[in-house]
């Protein structure tokens, strides 16, 4: 997951007939890589019409993000005329955050999206995400699916020493871990605006993580842990699991979560190949996570 600091969104509408949401949404799949998120909305004064709205953190981004979704609406034989605009990234902040609300994952964790003054609720651990990055506040069922597999193992008395956080993002994943009893927690993410971002939020939760640096597994190399957690792409999963395997004990757990449901066959037969066992799996939406052991 991606987390950027900018002084301004860039965001591209494109109007298409309203019949077609479902095709539109269906073809975006995980959205745009370069973006920082998208929606689709119907025209009011338009029933007839929607619009796709995507945000972008600079105008490379937007480059990116606009060849795809030409691309996306070609493949739809939708004709592409996108509208752009710069918008104060406070407003967009502001505007973005009114519509999250805390949310409880498996009556077992809060996650935040607002400041911990704001929430009254102190009953269970509750992770705080709100800096000045709208990223990674737990809304997406990638970061759900993850969280309910963790607080899953957890809740199965196995040993919560160690954990690595690959691919850290906002650093959800890594504080949540300190919030659910692990001693020890290292994050990886391969761009520095990420760990930045992680350094922030684990600071404002009041947890120390041991380890925040910019890298991947490679970062992580000749270190053991008992459980490695990885929210990210299908793609980056397989580039990168055979390096993570070497990073979990024997016996430790791995957690794979962001995998495309029409991809979970291809992850299955890489597994396969791997001293791993699924322990359990959880679906939502499009989106697939497995919780798997590490075998000697």
């Amino acid at each position: 997951m991606r987390a950027r600091k900018s002084p301004s969104i860039i965001a591209l509408t494109v109007s298409f007939p309203s019949p077609r949401s479902e095709d539109i949404d269906n073809a975006m799949g995980a959205g745009v890589p370069s973006s920082l998120g998208f929606s689709i909305d119907t025209e009011h004064t338009d029933p007839a019409h929607a619009k796709l709205r995507v945000y972008f953190p600079d105008d490379e981004a937007r480059r990116v993000g606009e060849a795809m979704l030409t691309g996306v609406f070609a493949s739809l034989s939708l004709p592409f005329a996108a509208h752009r605009e710069t918008l104060i990234e406070e407003h967009y902040l502001n505007a973005y955050r009114q519509f999250l609300m805390p949310l409880c994952i498996d009556r077992s964790l809060w996650v935040v999206p607002f400041s911990r003054d704001r929430f009254t609720e102190k009953k269970l651990p509750a992770v705080y995400i709100d800096h000045q990055y709208a990223f990674g506040t737990g809304t997406h069922a990638t970061t759900q699916l993850a969280l309910s597999l963790l607080i899953a193992h957890v809740k199965r008395g196995k040993s919560r020493i160690t954990l690595a956080d690959i691919g850290t993002g906002s650093g959800i994943l890594s504080i949540a871990a300190m919030k659910l009893g692990y001693r020890e927690v290292s994050a990886v993410d391969i761009e520095e605006a990420a760990a930045s971002c992680t350094r922030d939020n684990a600071r404002d939760n009041g947890v120390t993580l041991k380890h925040i640096a910019v890298g991947s597994t490679d970062t992580l190399a000749g270190s053991r842990f008992d459980t490695v957690v990885m929210n990210i792409e299908t793609e980056v999963i397989l580039s990168l699991i055979d390096s993570a395997v070497p990073l979990v004990h024997d016996g430790g757990a791995l957690i794979l979560s962001g995998i495309l449901a029409a991809r979970t066959r291809e992850v299955d037969a890489r597994i396969r190949t791997l001293p791993l066992r699924i322990v359990r799996r959880k679906t939502k939406g499009d989106w697939h996570a497995m919780l798997l052991r590490r075998t000697a």
